[in-house]
């Protein structure tokens, strides 16, 4: 059987923390982000970019997509957010967006792995934490709070920590129910807690937390 370790690496290698700096990695994640282009050009169809922001020298535009579900003719709603740069398509992050219910948490939606062009990725970009402001500007258009997995690679890591540097993230323990209403990640205690210590001398997300992105509320003037 395999181990936990073993498993991640050769079947789901794209969230193994050593994988994602290998030359394989490089190669996976290039094919993968053609892929879903392709897969998106497919879906939406006619549908146009529509432009909601700028990061720097990057354009980021939505495409909403619908596909029915083959039990009971449920919808799913899924949001790309496609960046461009110099009118190149150069990334893209998928959210779907999920119903209310589950711990009381509202509407959100929930990431698939950010895809970028290597050129585009990580110190290479040309704006330091490009998938985080991408993130909290979906949000922000579509006013709903994006949710985290229960484990996330060191570079989703980043993207939190970042995220949680923008604006207000809160800490959620689908386990216990306990709830950290302001995550700081320069605070040890939620270091601790949110990224437990394992046993190679790293960090990965406790399996029991989710992080949630809260959008930002317009200011109310005083009559």
């Amino acid at each position: 059987m395999l181990r936990f370790k073993q498993f991640i690496s050769e079947d789901m290698p794209y969230l193994d923390d050593e994988y994602e700096q290998s030359k394989e990695d490089k190669t996976f994640r290039a094919a993968d982000l053609r892929q879903r282009l392709k897969s998106l050009d497919a879906a939406k169809g006619d549908t146009p970019l529509k432009k909601i922001g700028e990061i720097g020298p990057y354009e980021v535009h939505h495409v909403p997509t619908e596909m029915a579900g083959l039990i009971g003719g449920h919808i799913y709603r899924q949001h790309h957010a496609v960046v461009t740069h110099k009118g190149n398509r150069v990334g893209v992050v998928t959210f779907s967006e999920e119903k209310p219910g589950f711990m009381d948490l509202p509407k959100h939606l929930v990431s698939q792995h950010p895809l970028f062009q290597l050129s585009h990725s990580g110190r290479k970009a040309r704006v330091s934490g490009l998938p985080s402001h991408v993130y909290r500007m979906i949000s922000q258009h579509l006013n709903m709070p994006v949710v985290s997995g229960a484990r996330q690679s060191r570079g989703g890591q980043n993207v939190w920590k970042n995220l949680a540097k923008m604006g207000k993230v809160s800490a959620l323990n689908t386990r216990t129910g306990e709830r950290i209403h302001d995550y700081d990640p320069d605070k040890p205690e939620h270091h601790n807690i949110v990224y437990s210590s394992t046993s190679g001398g790293g960090y990965q997300s406790g399996y029991y937390w989710l992080l949630m992105h809260h959008p930002e509320q317009p200011k109310k003037e005083n009559p």
